[in-house]
């Protein structure tokens, strides 16, 4: 038997009372830190409660070890080899993640992540609340603005770490340190 009435309550965006329905060639492209990001549910779409996007990394790539204090993440690996390192109070370990696999991040919790495979890794990234586009927009200003001064000029990292501190993430390395072993 079919209801009669369907539930609203919970079901649309609160910044609309609507549905946010976004096809595959919506949304918005960013660079930065040679990752592409493509925000498929910005932060401004759901009022702040999450942000969605897809993130494809460069084989050997990966943020340095870090913190977000204002919100979780959730990593659904799509495409290719992908180790997950999250402090475990001794020192951290690394965990690989196959395509179909996922990873939690809490908030608070130190990680990062790394594509470990010879090609790029695809994955679809869930934040909550939202508010990881924004800061990465402002990291692709950052990238874009190296840019112009011309190919290949290194990003200004104290401005990085500016958008970074503003968006409640730590680094828990100097920006440019060797990834962690």
């Amino acid at each position: 038997m079919l209801a009669t009435a369907l539930p609203t309550e919970g079901y649309a965006s609160p910044a609309t009372g609507r549905p946010v329905l976004v096809q595959p060639e919506g949304g918005r492209h960013l660079h930065a830190f040679g990752d592409h990001l493509h925000v498929l549910l910005s932060t401004a779409s759901t009022n702040g409660a999450l942000a969605v996007a897809l993130l494809t990394t460069p084989a050997g790539s990966g943020p340095p070890p870090h913190v977000h204090h204002r919100e979780a993440e959730v990593f659904v690996v799509l495409d290719g080899e992908v180790e997950f390192w999250q402090h475990d109070g001794d020192g951290g370990t690394w965990t690989r993640v196959a395509p179909g696999g996922a990873a939690f991040l809490p908030r608070g919790v130190p990680h990062t992540y790394r594509n470990a495979g010879t090609g790029p890794s695809r994955q679809l990234v869930i934040t909550a609340p939202g508010g990881f586009d924004e800061f990465f927009a402002g990291c692709a200003a950052v990238f874009a603005a190296s840019e112009a001064v011309g190919p290949g000029a290194p990003p200004d990292l104290g401005e990085i770490v500016r958008v970074s501190t503003a968006h409640g993430i730590e680094y828990l390395v100097p920006l440019g340190a060797p990834p962690a072993a």
